[in-house]
């Protein structure tokens, strides 16, 4: 795997898809890439995933670094371990910090001025934004992919945080930097 894409999916956030009966996007935080360039991920949250990765094992990645715009997709296929070196690793990591899960979400909101939650909300919400306004899927799929399993739960999220519904804010014009 090349260098570049390897340091941009080291450093930056993932955004994990899969697809099946529910398709969906969900961002990833605690992930590496192995020696021999094995993608690994360590926490996945929503049951969609899950089902959808043990169903058929397919996932597109994405990852990008906002400083540079530098940003990569790869696509391929994953596994979902509850035990073995990749768990072992991760398992490693917070033995090694001597940090409980409690302190590490202080620490994060501390260094981020954010909630791990809020952040994951927020990248949420930017995918979201990606997809109304640059794709071509209807609201409903793009609903699905970033996770939501009802219109009205999306359309109450995107209205929260945009002041417009999803359908709206999909009209609205777009501006482009000189």
């Amino acid at each position: 795997m090349n260098a570049n894409v390897v340091k941009v999916l080291k450093e930056q956030l993932w955004h994990v898809a899969t697809y099946g009966e529910d398709p969906n996007v969900v961002p990833v935080g605690f992930k590496d890439v192995t020696e021999d360039g094995k993608l690994v991920m360590g926490v996945v949250l929503m049951e969609t995933t899950l089902k959808n990765i043990a169903a058929n094992g397919k996932v597109a990645i994405s990852a990008c670094d906002g400083a540079t715009a530098e940003g990569y997709q790869v696509k391929g296929t994953a596994e979902y371990v509850t035990e073995g070196p990749v768990v072992d690793m991760f398992k490693k990591i917070a033995e090694d910090l001597k940090i409980s899960y409690p302190h590490f979400r202080r620490c994060f909101a501390q260094y981020t001025q954010v909630s791990i939650h809020e952040f994951l909300l927020q990248k949420r919400y930017a995918l979201a934004v990606s997809l109304l306004k640059n794709g071509t899927e209807s609201v409903k799929e793009i609903m699905d992919r970033c996770g939501f399993h009802t219109s009205s739960d999306f359309s109450r999220f995107i209205k929260a945080r945009s002041g417009t519904t999803p359908s709206e804010l999909r009209k609205q014009p777009q501006f482009t930097e000189f």
